[in-house]
């Protein structure tokens, strides 16, 4: 008797000891996610993608209208929310380093929050720490496609919501949160839709009153509700596109580009067909992040396609019960990253791919469960976790042991850019060639930043616009392949600037175009280079930038 109330005790003991410790595990796990991803914020700049994002909220501040007044690949969303954080609390690169850093935080909190309503409280942190790596290790800041991630997690959140209460109002709350989800990106919206509306579709089949006309009711009501919430966000958006942009622009940018254009001219090969086809030509180092790129791929793939065929084996040997929520809730996030997976297929680097795995991540968790069964399967876990934490955990520790070296880094001294440090070379150059179109122009004077060929290119430095404090001459800035190549474009280029009588024009010199899509083609369209040549004289140089004056 007093052997057993001994054990009784010891177990007890063990049991009040365990919890504090858990919570100090929690705790520290929690300070680390959120550690990685505020670390080395202020570190280096994305000329192109944090420039159309910066720019675009800078248009959105004097008044002009996306598609109308400049030509852009991106939804609205993203540029009036900058919009007003830069107005309200300083427009300086350091406050859209620090708002894209909560944006961060609210995701990885967010895929913490599913995990544990999923499963239990235990169980977020592991997904916590992955969706911290992910999103700290590297550096992409202001993406739109992160912030519609984090309306799809919190409609994800609400849907979940749904299934434990089955109370309508929400999915009126998730149908709001996709509608602005597709402000920031309409296809991440047209997949979460789709996604949603399969799954009320799927749980609405297996209710054993399916046939019955109160059920067909119920099942109206509830894509009513979905669909209600959607409109109402989306619909005055529609509205004012349709009032303030004429339908051949709408048209143009909105479904000619991105379902005709941008897959020839921006598609890449998956990281598999990539490493397979370039292993023997690459270096060592080169051939290990393609490696790396291909693991994240396959993983990003194969999570929630396992994760939804065991839903399918666990509903068929169960007699598929609507009762069975967990598995309901792992539907749920399974088909949405299933079809957000989509966005990656035509171009499928790490970045593309991420959105994805950051929704799937929760279904770590049956994954974990599906392989704990043994040794040999819980160590293929611990390797499938180490796949995923690897590649940003390197590259992080790579780009910090550089940025924090006062001999290779130095901190701009652009207004705009305080607080912000990049490689020295490139910091001293860019930050001269911004300082002279500033000091050489007047306040409301456009410029242009264009490529040193127009005939073929990807992107340019457009973040000089906004650091320089001058709009752009053109509504086509964005120096897109497969649009600014063309004689259409050029020819409005050079009639914009005419117009505009701009004076400074930057050109940069980039390494050639070698992505395996058209964009690595000549247009052989020399109309805006050539109008260049005749009218500018180079002014100054400042290593790949260019100054150019125009003739008097």
């Amino acid at each position: 008797m007093e052997l057993k109330t001994k054990q009784k005790n010891n177990i007890f003991s063990a049991t009040m000891t365990e919890k504090p410790f858990r919570k100090i595990l929690f705790l520290f796990a929690l300070i680390c996610g959120v550690v990685f991803i505020i670390l080395g914020f202020n570190a280096g700049i994305n000329p192109y993608d944090e420039g159309l994002i910066t720019v675009g909220a800078e248009q959105i501040t004097n008044g002009n209208i996306p598609y109308n007044d400049f030509r852009t690949l991106y939804p609205p969303g993203q540029f009036y929310l900058f919009s007003v954080i830069l107005s309200a609390f300083g427009n300086k690169l350091i406050i859209f380093r620090m708002a894209s850093v909560a944006i961060n935080l609210m995701i990885a909190f967010y895929i913490m929050l599913i995990t544990r309503k999923v499963f239990n409280r235990s169980s977020g942190i592991l997904p916590f720490l992955l969706a911290s790596a992910l999103l700290g290790g590297f550096g992409l800041y202001g993406r739109p496609s992160f912030t519609a991630v984090l309306f799809i997690l919190i409609e994800i959140y609400y849907l979940l919501e749904f299934i434990d209460s089955r109370k309508s109002i929400n999915l009126l709350i998730a149908g709001a949160t996709i509608g602005v989800a597709t402000l920031f990106r309409h296809d991440f919206g047209a997949y979460a839709f789709a996604a949603t509306f399969l799954f009320l579709l799927s749980i609405s089949i297996v209710n054993p009153d399916f046939r019955k006309k109160s059920a067909f009711i119920s099942i109206i009501r509830e894509v009513f509700y979905f669909a209600s919430g959607f409109i109402f966000v989306l619909l005055p958006y529609v509205f004012y596109l349709f009032y303030k942009v004429p339908t051949g622009e709408l048209y143009d940018a909105l479904i000619a580009f991105p379902m005709q254009i941008y897959p020839e001219y921006r598609s890449l090969p998956t990281p598999l067909r990539n490493l397979i086809a370039t292993f023997s030509i690459n270096s060592q180092s080169k051939n290990i992040r393609l490696f790396l790129e291909a693991a994240q791929f396959l993983i990003a793939m194969h999570l929630f396609m396992i994760s939804i065929l065991s839903i399918a084996k666990t509903f068929i040997k169960n007699r598929i019960e609507i009762k069975n929520k967990i598995h309901w809730k792992n539907l749920v996030i399974a088909l949405t990253s299933l079809f957000l997976f989509h966005q990656a297929i035509y171009r499928s680097d790490f970045e593309h791919i991420i959105p994805a795995l950051l929704i799937s991540l929760p279904l770590i968790e049956v994954f974990r469960r599906l392989l704990s069964k043994t040794k040999l399967r819980i160590s293929f876990f611990y390797i499938l976790v180490l796949l995923i934490l690897i590649f940003p955990v390197t590259w992080k520790a790579r780009d910090l042991s550089v940025f924090l070296n006062n001999n290779k880094t130095n901190y701009f001294t652009l207004p705009r850019a305080a607080g912000i440090r990049d490689a020295k070379d490139w910091v001293s150059n860019f930050n001269a060639a911004c300082r002279l179109l500033k000091d050489s122009t007047k306040e409301n004077e456009k410029i242009y930043i264009g490529s040193e060929r127009h005939d073929k290119l990807v992107g340019c430095d457009v973040m000089a616009y906004y650091l320089a404090e001058r709009l752009p001459a053109t509504k086509y800035y964005e120096l897109q392949p497969g649009l600014t190549t063309t004689a259409k474009i050029q020819n409005a280029i050079v009639f914009d600037l005419a117009l505009n009588k701009v004076r400074y024009i930057m050109l940069v010199r980039q390494q050639d175009v070698t992505e395996k899509n058209k964009s690595a083609v000549s247009s052989n369209v020399f109309i805006l280079d050539d109008y260049i040549k005749s009218n500018f004289t180079l002014f100054r140089q400042f290593g790949a930038y260019s100054i150019y004056k125009k003739n008097e």
